[in-house]
C-alpha cells in the first residue's frame, strides 16, 4: 500500500511541476485575471506574487529531489524535448546559454522568460553543477511577480472594461 501512496503523490506532484513549467499561463493565468476583474487590482497582484513565488519555490525544489524519477518520465523527456527547441531558437537561444553560462543579468532575464522550474530542468540537463538555493529562490521570485504584473494587470484592465472598478 505504501509503495502506491508514492506512485500516487509522485504522480500528482510531477503533474503539478509540469503545469506549473509549461501550462501556467493556460491554468493559472486565467484564474488570476478573473479575480483581478472583480477584487482590487493590488490585493489580487500581492496575493499572486507572493503565492505563486512559493509554489514555483515548492515545485522546483520537488523537481530537484526527484530529478532522476522524473527525467525518465514522459514529462521528462517531453522536457528535454522543448529544451532542445529553446536551444536552437534565435530568441530563446541565448537566454538558454546565458542561464548556466552568464551573469546575473542573463540568470535575472532568464527568470522572466521561463518559470523556476523550466530553470531547475534547464539547469540540470545543461550544468554538472548543482543550482543553488539562492538562484532558485531568485527566479521564483522574479518569476511569480512577474506573471502576477502580467495577469493582474490583463484583468484590472478587463475589470475596468466591464465598469466594475
Amino acid at each position: 500500500m505504501r509503495g502506491l501512496k508514492t506512485v500516487v503523490n509522485a504522480t500528482i506532484a510531477g503533474a503539478i511541476v509540469t503545469v506549473i513549467g509549461f501550462f501556467d499561463d493556460t491554468f493559472i493565468g486565467p484564474v488570476v485575471v478573473a479575480l483581478a476583474a472583480w477584487l482590487p487590482a493590488l490585493l489580487t497582484f500581492a496575493i499572486t506574487a507572493v503565492a505563486y513565488s512559493l509554489v514555483q519555490y515548492w515545485a522546483s525544489i520537488w523537481l530537484i529531489r526527484h530529478w532522476a524519477e522524473w527525467v525518465r518520465t514522459e514529462r521528462g523527456r517531453r522536457a528535454e524535448a522543448r529544451l532542445e527547441k529553446w536551444r536552437e531558437g534565435r530568441f530563446l537561444g541565448p537566454v538558454v546559454r546565458g542561464l548556466t553560462n552568464g551573469s546575473v543579468l542573463w540568470f535575472g532575464v532568464a527568470s522572466l522568460a521561463f518559470a523556476a522550474v523550466d530553470i531547475v530542468g534547464i539547469w540540470n540537463l545543461s550544468s554538472k553543477e548543482e543550482i543553488s538555493l539562492r538562484k532558485i529562490a531568485v527566479a521564483s521570485t522574479v518569476y511569480g511577480t512577474w506573471c502576477a504584473v502580467l495577469w493582474t494587470g490583463a484583468g484590472y484592465g478587463i475589470g475596468v472594461g466591464f465598469g466594475s472598478h
